[in-house]
């Protein structure tokens, strides 16, 4: 999926494959394919070319203020951390070990999730383990 994103390509993993294959229209459609023997899907992985990003960018730069420092929704993760009784997992903008730290501490929030700074960066959490 990065590959794909890397030549200008959307992608989307569908973890459908082993029970679209199990039933007799899938059996047809690997023999139709060539696909003979003991072979079990996992999930089928679908391209194109994401003519709807430029669209997706515009909206989710309306949504997302720039001018704020720190995690998009910081102040939304928090009232909904206090109104269940189940872990709540805080998503979007956050970027750094100090601010994961302060938000663990000091915020009924469980869980930080990260991405972006992983895919910018192979080597973020060495920084990490250097610092421990």
């Amino acid at each position: 999926m990065l590959a794909a994103h890397s030549l200008g390509l959307g992608s989307c993993w569908i973890h459908r494959a082993k029970e679209v294959f199990k039933d007799p229209e899938g059996q047809t459609i690997l023999q139709q394919c060539g696909i003979l023997g003991d072979y079990e899907g996992i999930g089928n992985l679908v391209l194109g070319y994401a003519d709807y990003l430029r669209k997706t960018i515009k909206l989710m730069s309306k949504i997302f203020d720039k001018t704020q420092d720190g995690p998009y929704f910081l102040d939304q993760t928090i009232k909904a951390a206090e109104s269940v009784h189940i872990p709540v997992v805080l998503v979007g903008g956050v970027r750094g070990k100090e601010e994961i730290e302060k938000i663990l501490s000091e915020t009924p929030i469980s869980y930080v999730a990260m991405a972006r700074p992983f895919i910018a960066d192979a080597e973020y959490m060495k920084g990490w383990r250097e610092e421990a």
